[in-house]
């Protein structure tokens, strides 16, 4: 989002894709925007931020206070409680972001503030299973929409955005299985391209690992450039049991003769960055569970690049 300021600020909205993401919110498994936003079920209290940190708060504080996070260590936001349903996320370089609850368990993000004052509106109009999802992205000052999602039942469908010359972009996605198979370039909006699968797309399968993660296999992009992934399922170890999938191999094959490039990669065994090991007798969501570790602490990644052939 680029408001029409001096100051160059902007802010970029992402399709994001994470396997550890088991919901599906109308874009496939493992994928959502990235939008700030405050999950207040059950106490939960853990707040997104839309480069995909996430921060809890044990307790809300009164109306007019900020929120405290534990783990916070890089002080380059802070939160706070306007009323009972809305938060103010302020950012170090002036950009707010008031995240509201209008029904539900979770404050998403309704208003976009720039320090000029320049302000986005988003609406989450569309409905699954009662639960909001957003449906366009308004500037107030001008009233134009910068990006319009549409959705037929529990899936988006187009994703459309204003490029130069008063013409529309859309982008077209597909589904097999309840998961994202394709999303196509940007085309011209006013062009009949049917159900769009001539047009020049990406595609994307996947392979599920321990009957709960849903990990991309291979990704084939529309110059004819192929990625693939392997995957250990028994990967990283978690205090209070269980395992998380890591990524052992990414292959690219560029194609038109061009050397694959490969990478491998190997973790420590007994250690990680989820705190095995580290004294805690649990892993807990939202934490980060190695900060005020006492003691030494290590734990080792390795990526190793090799040559490929033609």
């Amino acid at each position: 989002l680029l408001p029409p300021n001096l100051d160059g600020l902007s802010r970029d909205i992402t399709l994001a894709f994470s396997a550890l993401n088991t919901e599906d919110r109308c874009f496939g498994t493992g994928w959502s925007i990235s939008l700030c936003s405050l999950d207040l079920t059950n106490g939960r209290n853990i707040l997104t931020l839309s480069d995909g940190r996430t921060f809890r708060c044990e307790v809300l504080p009164p109306k007019g206070q900020d929120l405290h996070f534990k783990d916070q260590k890089l002080k380059d936001f802070r939160v706070r409680r306007v009323d009972a349903k809305t938060f103010d996320v302020i950012n170090k370089d002036g950009v707010v972001e008031r995240l509201s609850k209008a029904g539900g368990s979770v404050a998403r993000l309704s208003l976009l503030r720039f320090p000029s004052g320049e302000t986005f509106r988003f609406h989450h109009d569309h409905k699954v299973n009662g639960v909001s999802f957003l449906s366009k992205i308004v500037f107030l000052q001008t009233k134009q929409t910068y990006l319009k999602i549409t959705y037929q039942g529990a899936k988006a469908y187009a994703i459309s955005y204003p490029v130069d010359h008063g013409k529309t972009a859309r982008i077209l996605l597909s589904y097999q299985n309840d998961l994202l198979s394709s999303v196509s370039l940007p085309h011209d909006a006013s062009e009949d391209v049917g159900d769009g699968t001539a047009l020049p797309r990406y595609t994307v399968s996947y392979v599920s690992l321990l009957g709960t993660f849903q990990a991309i296999q291979m990704l084939r992009r529309p110059t004819g450039a192929i990625e693939t992934l392997q995957y250990k399922e028994q990967g990283h170890k978690a205090n209070g049991g269980g395992f998380i999938p890591h990524a052992t191999l990414h292959t690219v094959m560029p194609g038109r003769h061009q050397p694959r490039i490969i990478k491998t990669y190997n973790f420590s065994q007994d250690r990680n960055f989820l705190g095995y090991e580290s004294g805690k007798p649990e892993f807990v969501e939202g934490q980060d569970n190695l900060y005020l570790v006492q003691g030494n602490y290590t734990y080792e990644s390795t990526e190793d690049v090799l040559k490929g052939d033609g």
